[in-house]
């Protein structure tokens, strides 16, 4: 069972499918419920809908309004910034409804965005020990545009909440996964953080530079080429600030305890 059928859900649901399992997703749209079961897309991802035609027509991709009984549960559901902290509602919203049907053995996977600590919490929360249920954070990594190309060839960090819940997530994402790499669930939560915080402190710091260059007559181009030949520099081109759907919100999550101070200091840069 694929929850939230957006663009990561849908191009894992599809991907699943055409590696032999049964899915069902889920997605409180009718009409992207309504699209899926015949075979089309409610978003655009190059070649998407040629997978997702392909597992309809072979009968390994069905889709719901409402969540079905499965072995595997991947949640795939939005996690949006709110008063700058993570809004989990929708995460638990999902949970709540698995809570009534999970059973024995099945494995629940985390995959939208949160901060660390949240899939332990979740663990406890919901007594998944007692309940014998597995539970795994892998973090989404993909690009829209390039989705099943990055869903196949990136890295997946694989974070279960124990060694069992490890291996039995790394069988599903052997699947259509090239690199794996196993770790635990606060590790894999804060390195999906951690690289867009990355991203976020060098744009900053690129463009701090470049209005450096201004203030003295030089080519910040030429600058950039020149610093970037060291081979331990990587500066990116200047540019209007931070974008896209990650950037700007992951960072946050990272630094809802105010623990980073330079996080802070280059959204105020960037705001500028």
């Amino acid at each position: 069972s694929v929850i939230g059928l957006g663009y990561i859900g849908l191009p894992t649901a599809a991907l699943l499918a055409s590696n032999g399992y049964n899915v069902i997703g889920t997605d409180i749209s009718h009409e992207a419920v309504n699209a899926i079961n015949h075979g089309k897309t409610h978003i655009f991802e190059p070649d998407l809908e040629d997978f997702v035609r392909s597992a309809v027509e072979a009968d390994r991709l069905k889709s719901s309004t409402s969540a079905q009984t499965a072995d595997i549960y991947i949640i795939c559901v939005p996690t949006p910034l709110k008063n700058n902290k993570a809004e989990l509602k929708y995460l638990y919203n999902v949970l709540e409804q698995l809570k009534k049907i999970l059973k024995k053995n099945d494995l629940v996977i985390i995959e939208s965005t949160i901060p660390p600590g949240t899939t332990e919490k979740i663990y406890k929360k919901y007594d998944f020990y007692k309940k014998k249920i597995n539970l795994a954070y892998c973090p989404e990594r993909a690009i829209p545009g390039k989705t099943l190309f990055e869903m196949q060839n990136n890295y997946r960090i694989i974070g279960g909440i124990n060694l069992s819940s490890s291996l039995k997530a790394k069988k599903i994402y052997n699947l259509f996964f090239k690199k794996i790499l196993i770790t635990n669930s606060i590790e894999a939560e804060i390195s999906k953080l951690a690289e867009n915080t990355h991203r976020l402190v060098n744009i900053s710091l690129t463009n701090e530079i470049n209005e450096l260059c201004k203030n003295y007559g030089v080519q910040s181009k030429n600058l950039f080429k020149i610093t970037n030949l060291h081979p331990r520099v990587n500066y990116l081109k200047p540019g209007i600030g931070i974008g896209g759907h990650c950037i700007p919100i992951d960072p946050l999550f990272l630094n809802q305890k105010k623990q980073i101070q330079l996080i802070d200091t280059s959204i105020i840069v960037d705001n500028q």
